[in-house]
């Protein structure tokens, strides 16, 4: 049987433990998997083993094989992390006599950034093959030694205007070296069609006042191939670059260069397009965020609005919200996620606007941004689509949610809508309910006596919350409601606003058909008398009822103690595996190493849920009672022989919590 993902990772973990010749054939192997995860395993491996020489041998090898990307750029990986370990090695396969092998090994070598390279990548830049030399460039490039770049110069005054590809590569090399040439030596390139943007790419380097001159006037050229060389060499070159800096320091070449990026946002070219959005962040003005954000279309331009919108932070929401109507769903969606980092008063009115008519996830980040920006005007509006009916359900459930998460925050606001409303819904009371205070206690009791039951469960949580002592009474005949939700409510409210005399209430309520209501009386009675519900829990958990007994087991759970061991005791017996999990769960709050001894066995069970159960519950218990070496063990040889990748995971995070 094939193994899967998470074996594979393991094995290749497992690997950097084991000699090295046993070790490498299979590192070796698994550096070629289909899984980016199983091959970043053995590298990291790889890297560890020892002599590291052996290793490198053995990754130089398997450069030999042409066809396979993911194992060709793993060995890479490898090999760089390796550095001057890997160095003699590599070295020697410059001269390997396949094209092909070379090419990968300067490749390493840049990646390495390995000085000592230098003097043997400086004889390559004369090798036969153009694709070695454009590598060994490129890797001279990246060491950036004074060697490196000597090299790289020297090769520039040999290479002729007919190579211009291979004059492109050096020009691209010693720009990413951030190397400044005079820029009289850089105009046969800039000259030519073919090496004018990796010439502009290192123009911008250069501290020559005419150099910042020379990248405006191709940015701002008519011709549009001129344009997107400069839009390509500015972003090659870094917003550091010295050119970068002197542009950006004057207002109007600044204007002439943000104007210029702006007019290049539609390019069909995605690259020259998206190099257009970051040159325009670089150079932006209150309203670039919101020009990036209507030419975006979905593209990855996430970062270059984030920084247009920093610069200008409340000006630049502003000129968003504005165009909001303009922009595509999904471009709508990010501005909204932002606008929250900068709200803005002023943005309040295009997106109540907007609220009025928006539906879907839509709707729920306009009215998040609204709250951000005005929680003020933000409640009526969503009180309004609320309460009015034209809400589609999905709909009613968001804004819902988004009105309970500031009603205690901003109570006066909701209540003060909801008076104003002609009817009480259900959503109505709910909100009540959340932002319900003291002098909302008459009319929640109003509402209990509604005839929808919906709206008597919310008053009875109402109550609960800012009720007193003297409304426990009022809670009592709502104990026997013809609906299980509200005698749910009730008892849940009973149990923080009533006394231990209201406890056999509960207890009778401990008994009803509903399950939601047997828990939720369950969990008053822990409020009120601690006695007594170890007592209820422990009955209940016995009950033949599966649904009951996992209640009682959750609260049992809450306990902890001897109620959670005793419970969890009976409870792995059972052959419904949801009671048998939440006994297992029970086990793990109960705090002393017998129920650590009750659990491990279960991990050889037939049943996933349970011995998942067991992993989750381990470190909760070892944080108590600390484990001991034989526990690890059985553990340990348990993670060994499971095959669910989900039980396997969580027994590794148990043993590591248990290490500690």
């Amino acid at each position: 049987m094939a193994l899967s993902e998470l074996d594979r990772v393991d094995r290749a973990q497992r690997a950097a433990n084991a000699p090295v010749d046993d070790a490498l054939p299979v590192l070796i192997e698994l550096v070629g998997d289909e899984s980016w995860r199983v091959r970043n395993a053995a590298v990291q491996s790889l890297v560890a083993l020892r002599p590291s020489s052996r290793v490198a041998e053995a990754l130089i090898h398997s450069l030999r094989e042409p066809e396979d990307t993911g194992r060709r750029n793993a060995a890479l990986t490898a090999l760089a992390r390796l550095g001057r370990d890997a160095l003699p090695g590599l070295l020697g396969t410059l001269a390997d006599e396949s094209p092909h092998v070379r090419k990968l090994a300067a490749d390493a070598l840049g990646l390495s950034a390995e000085p000592n390279a230098v003097p043997a990548l400086a004889a390559r830049l004369l090798d036969t093959d153009a694709n070695v030399r454009a590598a060994v460039a490129e890797a001279l490039g990246r060491v950036a030694t004074p060697e490196a770049v000597a090299a790289l110069r020297s090769h520039l005054l040999d290479v002729q205007p007919a190579d211009p590809l291979e004059a492109s590569t050096v020009l691209w090399s010693l720009s990413r070296a951030h190397v400044s040439l005079p820029l009289p030596s850089l105009d046969t390139w800039l000259k030519n069609p073919m090496t004018r943007a990796a010439a502009l790419s290192l123009t911008t380097h250069c501290k020559e006042p005419e150099a910042a001159l020379s990248v405006l006037q191709a940015l701002c050229s008519p011709m549009p191939t001129l344009r997107m060389a400069a839009v390509r060499a500015l972003v090659h070159a870094g917003a550091g670059a010295p050119v970068v800096n002197a542009l950006l320091s004057d207002d109007e070449e600044r204007a002439q260069v943000h104007g210029a990026a702006v007019g290049l946002l539609n390019h069909l070219d995605e690259e020259v397009a998206g190099g257009a959005a970051t040159v325009a962040a670089w150079s932006a003005q209150p309203g670039t965020a919101a020009a990036l954000l209507i030419h975006r279309h979905g593209r990855p331009w996430d970062a270059a609005v984030a920084l247009a919108w920093s610069k200008h932070g409340r000006a630049a929401s502003v000129a968003v919200a504005v165009q909001l109507v303009r922009m595509e769903p999904e471009d709508v969606a990010l501005a909204l996620d932002l606008l929250q980092g900068h709200p803005d008063e002023r943005c309040a009115a295009p997106l109540a606007d907007l609220a009025s008519h928006a539906h879907g996830e839509t709707l729920e980040l306009i009215l998040s941004a609204l709250l951000a920006c005005d929680p003020h005007r933000a409640i009526p509006s969503m009180m309004s689509r609320l309460l009015d009916g034209t809400l589609e359900p999905d709909d009613v459930t968001s804004v819902e949610r988004l009105v309970l998460g500031v009603a205690l925050e901003h109570a006066a606001l909701v209540r003060q809508a909801l008076r104003q409303s002609a009817t009480m819904t259900a959503q109505g009371a709910r909100l009540w309910a959340a932002s319900a205070a003291p002098e909302d206690r008459e009319m929640l009791r109003d509402l209990m006596r509604s005839p929808d039951a919906a709206v008597r469960a919310a008053a009875c949580e109402g109550l609960g919350r800012a009720g007193t002592r003297a409304d426990a009474e009022a809670l009592r005949p709502m104990l026997l409601d013809e609906n299980a939700r509200v005698r749910a409510a009730a008892a849940r409210s009973l149990g923080m606003v009533g006394t231990p005399s209201h406890v056999s209430l509960l207890e009778a309520r401990a008994q009803d058909e509903d399950v939601g209501v047997v828990q939720a009386a369950l969990e008053a009675v822990c409020k009120l008398d601690e006695t007594r519900a170890r007592a209820l829990a422990l009955d209940k958990a016995a009950s033949p009822r599966a649904d009951v007994a996992e209640a009682a087991l959750g609260v049992a759970e809450v306990l902890g103690g001897v109620t959670a061991l005793a419970a969890g005791i009976r409870a792995l017996a059972s052959g419904d595996v949801q009671v048998a999990r939440a006994g297992v769960r029970a086990l793990g709050a109960a705090r002393v190493r017998e129920a650590v001894t009750l659990l491990l066995p279960v991990l050889s069970d037939v049943r996933w849920e349970l011995r998942h159960a067991v992993a989750k519950a381990l470190p909760r218990l070892w944080h108590h009672v600390p484990p001991d070496l034989p526990e690890l063990a059985q553990v340990r040889q348990a993670r060994d022989l499971e095959q669910d990748p989900l039980v396997k995971e969580a027994l590794e995070t148990a043993l590591e919590q248990g290490a500690r």
